[in-house]
């Protein structure tokens, strides 16, 4: 998947939150022009192959804590893991659910969505289920590491 379709698609995604109220103080005039939406490629490839600030960029527009902004997309990242499985090929769905996993979303968040998910498709395809596992694994990791230094 190319970074202008990916763009795309977080736009729409950031729109259709808005339209649906679940954006908190984000409204659409604040939004960039998919043209400013950046995504790159991280420094780090075990990041994933495609990154964006957005979450960053919208937050402060709104005022916002990032983390604050980035529940909504987490609910709405596991809401549409079955429509990019049955509508992508496998490649376009494993670029789609790995580059925009939300991971700057409390790990917490990410971790109950994620097992509740896992939980209600235990008849899913395996290959769509080892992409959430391995997803939802990082913020399982995340975790691990708060409990520790909290811990300390």
């Amino acid at each position: 998947m190319s970074p202008e379709a990916l763009s795309e698609l977080i736009s729409s995604i950031a729109h259709n939150l808005v339209a649906a109220g679940q954006a908190g103080a984000l409204t659409d005039e604040l939004i960039p022009p998919v043209d400013k939406l950046a995504v790159m490629r991280p420094k780090d490839r075990a990041h994933g192959d495609w990154a964006s600030n957005i979450a960053m960029q919208l937050a402060k527009k709104a005022g916002m804590k990032p983390r604050d902004l980035a529940e909504p997309f987490a609910a709405k990242y596991f809401e549409t893991v079955d429509w990019v499985w049955a509508n992508k090929t496998y490649h376009m769905a494993e670029a789609l659910l790995n580059g925009l996993y939300p991971g700057y979303a409390d790990p917490a968040t990410l971790v109950k969505l994620g097992d509740a998910w896992l939980d209600e498709h235990i008849a899913a395809d395996n290959a769509l289920k080892r992409l959430i596992v391995e997803n939802v694994a990082s913020s399982h990791r995340t975790l691990k590491v708060r409990e520790y230094n909290e811990a300390l």
